[in-house]
């Protein structure tokens, strides 16, 4: 892989005599840096994670994780950090797609930091990402929690519950 690239890592045991060639597919996204670190060092350094290729979204030419929409949302103290990222179908239409917020009980309570705050992420994410997907504000509690990894692509016709809008 190139310098500073972002790519799937795959580790290989190639330094091993006598040993089957093996390669694990990580399926994480990150880039490697070859130059010796500030503190010495000459290994191979390697960036943290951006994302895993099963979670990348393809929005026409456009690629982008949910971890890059996360870093964008989690620059505003109004909201949690509980989000979805809503398709409605699979034609990869940036018209299809929309990002479920959950906010503050304080910004649910006053409506005009509501509209705000939703015209306000919008932006950043059409300015930080390049794409223009719209935000939809929820209430506190809305969105369903996991256990495990919290599942951030639903598909909006296997949703068992409604978004509840502020009208």
């Amino acid at each position: 892989m190139e310098e500073g690239i972002y790519g799937e890592l795959v580790l290989t045991t190639i330094t091993k005599e006598a040993v089957p060639l093996i390669r694990y597919r990580t399926g994480d996204i990150t880039r490697l840096f070859y130059e010796p670190c500030t503190c010495g060092r000459t290994l191979v350094r390697m960036d943290r994670v951006k994302g895993r290729i099963n979670d990348l979204i393809r929005i026409g030419n456009k690629t982008l994780f949910p971890t890059e929409i996360e870093d964008v949302l989690l620059t505003s103290p109004d909201i949690k950090p509980h989000y979805q990222i809503v398709i409605e179908d699979n034609t990869n239409l940036i018209d299809d797609i929309e990002i479920w917020v959950e906010v503050s009980d304080s910004v649910w309570q006053e409506k005009a930091l509501f509209v705000q705050l939703e015209q306000q992420l919008t932006f950043n994410i059409k300015h930080h990402l390049g794409i223009a997907i719209k935000v939809k504000l929820m209430p506190p509690h809305s969105l369903p929690r996991s256990e495990g990894k919290a599942k951030r692509l639903v598909n909006k016709n296997q949703v068992k519950y409604s978004p509840i809008s502020r009208q």
